[in-house]
Parts: structure tokens; C-alpha cells; sequence
């Protein structure tokens, strides 16, 4: 699942006082999901298209994204978290479209509602004055709001949550990562006195807080991403990763690539493995730093980048797409909890996109259960609702799946476009458990409705499924359905073992149809 980050972060070398790096290579482990508001979005759109690597067609496919997203909320990005709006004011804005019309829609205008933003505190404050200085916003107003948002009202309301230290009080008491943010919002108005006066108490504050191994302490123990927030403050202040006030036994930018895991960024040593949101904020922070040393605007001032006027593109799908295949349009925003926050599984990004297109559904308690199996009747729905496939009937013709169960209408479709066959003695065996190589053929076979070329000779198969110890496991009717999904990242092609027998789990599931419309140009 590397493809297009691979495309997008080909090597970039930042001349650094260490020398030459290269900061960027393959540093995510799946394509950006390049959807609003979750992780591989926003901040992802942000990084790639201010270090010049986001493609103009994938810059299109945000923002078509985007409209959709923002007209499935009717315009309405959250009741009470009004960082959802800077967030995507700031990505939208990146890609030089204009915030203040998504599909007819104003994202800058809520700002307005001074009351709402700084209901999360010091944090709406500073988000929403990085947004509305990116672009130089005039702010406008909400009907019937009392009490108008204003500069200096966000200014003097981050200044409120200064201690005594210089650090800026967080939710739960001072902390680095809100100093940093702090510093960030305010560092336009350093020749304000009152605030370039708190701008250097901060920055102290900083210097002292930051340990031997160049990062800093936070309430979950030290993450990368506290470094990379601090990375960013400072590079809009000007000062360098190795600053003698920020190098101890190690600099910041010591201390941010002792995180490198596998193809980018761990959150913590404790736990040295790719984290997709570590990864993300580590790409803000390189590419703050490059654009400060080579002397361009600072990574949210937009003052250089050309409005995109341009229709985009609503053109999807490969070439040879099956017409019949039509994956549905967001419907709303999905967050499970189990799933996501410090910790996140690997499938977030793959089970809250498809999620919020109706694609597959969490439980009643809110939560998605990533390591649960799934039946073959669940996979047959989750199929059919991916490609968007009507059955023109619930009769499937197998003699255990009765017209009245839940899944009847999605086995019927998934039988009449040839995705799955019947176990035998005309039965389907719907409660059954699906295998991984058994999901492999049917995504095949779904990835052949999408315009995929699945074909593979005997030698192309055993190449793609040699490096696996236990692919001879492997049904051989499987293997050229195992050997695309290894070569096209549905399957991760750097495992270990293949697992051909094992049932395939929910997450593993939702990352495979993710991976499958991505490649194929759907979503």
C-alpha cells in the first residue's frame, strides 16, 4: 500500500548545519487516504502540497473530497470543535482553493463566533488564528452572533494562558506541545511589545523543558510529535532544528529521527513502530524547516501560493472500469473510538473512509473491533456496497441463503458480477468464516470490475509469493489472486508469512478495500 506516497515523497534533500539528509523517502506505509478530517487528510494535503509533492489530480481528489464532506454536514463540521474548521481552512488552502466557498459553503465564517471557538480553550484560539492569517481572512460573522471574534481578541485570549514559567497552560495544566502552538499563532504579531515579550518567555520555557535526548516531556511520556510541534513553532520564529538553545546531548532534529520506524515515525521508543499521525506531523515539521532555510514563506503563510480556479476533475476510475461500478459518496463523518486517539491501529484511516461512505459499519457501541472476523456474508456485503453493485433481485440461486436474511440482496449481486462461488452441493455457507486467500480472490475479482489488469503466469506468481514462508499453503486456485493483491498493496507485500488460511479480520479487511478503490482511482 506504498504506491502513491512512494510518487508523492520521492527523496527531497534539505541542506541542514548536519549536512545533506534525505528527510522525506517512503515515509508512510499507505496512500493517503486524502480525506477531511481524519489522519492521511488534512495535515497530509498540508505537508505534500507546501513541500511541492502533492500532484495537481491528487490535490483535485481532496478537494472534490472535501465538498462532499462539507455538504453531507450541510456546512456544519462540528457543533463545539471549531478546530475542525482551521484545519481544513488550512488544507484547502494549501492547494490554493478558496475556503470561503466549498460547494457553496463558508468554512471561515463560524470563526466568527468568538464564543464557539474558544470553547476548547486556548487551542480554538490559536488554530483559528493560524488559519485566518494564512490567507490574510477578513473575518465575517455568523447571523446572529454576539460576540464577534476579532485578532486581538484571539491574540489576548492565547495571552491568558501564559504562566508564570512562560509556558502556556494546556486543558490539564502547562504543557510543550500548547507553548509551541502558542508561539505559532502569535509569531505574526511579534511586533506587538506585550507579545514579543511572551514570545521569548516561551521560548526559554522551551529550551528548559527540552531533556538530554532533545525532546520534551508531555502527559504521555515523550513523542515524536511534541518534537515536530516544537520543530514547527520554531522554524515560523526563524530558528533552527539545532539551535544552541535547543540542543542538549542531542538537537531537535536528533531527536526527532531517533522515531524513524520502518518507512517513517514511531509516536514513542517505547513502541519503535510506523505511526501514520507521527509520520504526519513529522513531514509538517521537515517541511517547515526546509521552507525556512531556503528562505520561503513559512508553512501556513499562503501569501504565495496561486488561487486554483479550476473545475476539477469528477473523472474516476481506471479505463476499463465495469460501468455497474459506482462507489457511493460520503455520507457523513465516522470515528470509532477503539480504533483511534494516541494509539491508533493501522486501519483508522481505511475504516473511517469507508465508513463514512456506508461501506462497512462499526457496533452499537461505537467501536469497529479491528482483530473480530467477519463471515463470508459480511464480506459479500462489504463488497458489493464498495463497488456500489445492485442485485436486480434477491434470488442468488444458493440454496442456504433465503430470500429474507440481511444479506441476501448483497450475495445475490455479489453472484450475478461474478465475485464469489458457492462451496459446494449449491451452497454458499453465508455464516461461514472467510479465509484471507478466499478474500484475496474475491477482491481480485472486484479489482477486475474496476478496470485491473489481474492476470499473472506461473512465473509472475511465484515471484510475488516466493519471499512468503508459507505461501505453499496457499490454495493453488488462490495464488494469482494472492500474487495481484501482494503486487498492487491490497496485501502488505513485505510480511513476513501470507497466512492464506487464516481468517481475514475486519481491519485487514477495511485496509484491503481501501487499498483496492485507491489504486483504482474511486476514492
Amino acid at each position: 500500500m506504498k504506491r502513491i506516497v512512494a510518487f508523492l515523497l520521492a527523496a527531497v534533500i534539505f541542506i541542514l548545519p548536519l549536512g545533506a539528509v534525505d528527510l522525506y523517502g517512503e515515509l508512510a506505509d499507505a496512500s493517503p487516504s486524502l480525506m477531511p478530517a481524519s489522519i492521511g487528510g488534512d495535515w497530509t494535503v498540508v505537508a505534500l502540497a507546501r513541500a511541492g509533492k502533492l500532484d495537481k489530480s491528487l490535490a483535485d481528489t481532496y478537494y472534490v473530497n472535501a465538498v462532499e464532506y462539507v455538504a453531507a454536514l450541510d456546512g456544519v463540521l462540528h457543533q463545539s470543535r471549531y478546530t475542525e474548521y482551521s484545519r481544513m481552512i488550512l488544507a484547502l488552502g494549501a492547494i490554493g482553493r478558496d475556503p470561503r466557498d466549498v460547494g457553496g459553503y463558508d468554512l471561515v465564517k463560524p470563526l466568527g463566533d468568538f464564543d464557539a471557538v474558544i470553547k476548547q480553550g486556548m487551542n480554538g484560539a490559536a488554530w483559528a488564528l493560524i488559519a485566518l492569517d494564512s490567507n490574510g481572512y477578513q473575518i465575517s460573522y455568523p447571523t446572529g452572533v454576539k460576540n464577534r471574534t476579532t485578532r486581538d481578541k484571539l491574540i489576548e485570549h492565547i495571552l491568558g494562558y501564559q504562566q508564570a514559567d512562560g509556558s502556556f497552560g494546556g486543558l490539564d495544566g502547562s504543557e510543550v506541545e500548547y507553548t509551541a502552538m502558542a508561539l505559532l499563532a502569535l509569531a505574526n504579531y511579534s511586533d506587538r511589545d506585550d507579545v514579543s515579550d511572551a514570545i521569548d518567555r516561551g521560548v526559554e520555557y522551551l529550551s528548559g523543558a527540552q531533556g538530554k535526548s532533545g525532546g520534551f516531556p508531555s502527559r504521555w511520556g515523550e513523542s515524536s510529535e511534541v518534537t515536530s510541534y516544537v520543530i514547527i513553532a520554531l522554524a515560523k520564529l526563524g530558528i533552527e532544528p539545532d539551535d544552541e538553545r535547543f540542543t542538549k546531548d542531542n538537537s531537535l532534529y536528533d531527536n526527532l529521527e531517533s522515531y524513524r520506524a520502518g518507512d517513517g515515525y514511531a509516536h514513542v521508543k517505547s513502541q519503535l513502530e510506523y505511526n501514520r499521525m507521527a509520520t504526519e506531523q513529522a513531514l509538517l515539521a521537515l517541511t517547515a524547516v526546509d521552507r525556512m532555510q531556503s528562505g520561503k514563506n513559512s508553512l501556513f503563510d499562503y501569501s504565495d501560493i496561486t488561487p486554483d480556479t479550476s473545475k476539477p476533475s469528477t473523472t474516476q476510475g481506471l479505463s476499463g472500469k465495469n460501468p455497474a461500478v459506482k462507489v457511493p459518496s460520503i455520507s457523513g463523518t465516522v470515528e470509532f473510538g477503539d480504533i483511534g486517539g494516541e494509539n491508533s491501529h493501522e486501519c483508522l484511516t481505511a475504516a473511517e473512509a469507508l465508513a463514512s461512505r456506508g461501506i462497512l459499519t462499526g457496533y452499537e457501541d461505537g467501536s469497529f473491533r479491528p482483530d473480530n472476523s467477519l463471515t463470508r456474508a459480511e464480506f459479500a456485503a462489504i463488497i458489493v456496497r464498495a463497488l456500489g453493485l445492485t442485485s436486480g433481485g434477491k434470488s442468488s440461486g444458493f440454496v442456504d441463503v433465503a430470500s429474507d436474511a440481511w444479506y441476501s440482496e448483497y450475495v445475490a449481486a455479489a453472484s450475478r458480477y461474478g465475485l464469489i462461488e458457492g462451496v459446494g452441493s449449491n451452497r454458499y455457507d453465508p455464516d461461514g468464516r472467510i479465509t484471507r486467500e478466499v478474500a484475496a480472490v474475491v477482491v481480485a475479482r472486484a479489482a477486475k470490475l474496476c478496470g485491473f489488469d489481474t492476470t499473472r503466469d506461473s512465473v509472475a506468481i511465484r515471484n510475488s509469493l516466493s519471499p512468503f514462508a508459507d505461501y505453499i499453503k496457499s490454495s493453488s486456485w488462490a495464488r494469482e489472486s494472492l500474487a495481484f493483491c501482494c503486487d498492487e498493496g491490497i496485501l502488505d507485500a513485505t510480511a513476513l508469512n501470507l497466512r492464506p488460511l487464516d481468517p481475514v479480520l475486519r481491519g485487514e479487511t477495511a485496509m484491503m478495500i481501501y487499498a483496492l478503490l485507491s489504486g483504482a482511482k474511486l476514492i
